[in-house]
Order: structure tokens, then C-alpha cells, then sequence
């Protein structure tokens, strides 16, 4: 069903190795899971930005240096 061509014989990752990306792909959800409630004002977090601020954010700078 797959193809092996042998590439990953031999290749040997230490549990530190997994550790450490397993906390680098997890981080993002760890500082949600903190900084989710301090909300300042509206919808503003000054700990993360969401899609949407980021989007508000870029038609502010271009209405104001764009246009």
C-alpha cells in the first residue's frame, strides 16, 4: 500500500528530540489556554491576535497610509 524505498532505516529520534516538538506544536494552544480570558477591551487581547483583529488591523493601515 505505501511505497518504502528505504530512506528511513536506521534513522533513530531520542524522547528530548519528541519532547521538544511536541512543546513547539503545542505551544500556541498552551498560550491560548492562558491568555484567553484577559480580554481589555471589546474583543482585544494584547496577548494574541485572531484572524479577524488581523484583518481590521491591515484595512486600518490601509486606509490610513493606502488611501
Amino acid at each position: 500500500q505505501y511505497i518504502d524505498d528505504g530512506k528511513g532505516e536506521g534513522i533513530v529520534v531520542s524522547e528530548a528530540q519528541i519532547e521538544r516538538r511536541k512543546e513547539e506544536i503545542f505551544k500556541p494552544l498552551e498560550h491560548y489556554k492562558i491568555y484567553r480570558n484577559e480580554i481589555v477591551a471589546g474583543d482585544v487581547n494584547p496577548n494574541y491576535i485572531n484572524p479577524r483583529q488581523g484583518l481590521d488591523r491591515l484595512q486600518k493601515l490601509m486606509d490610513e497610509y493606502g488611501g
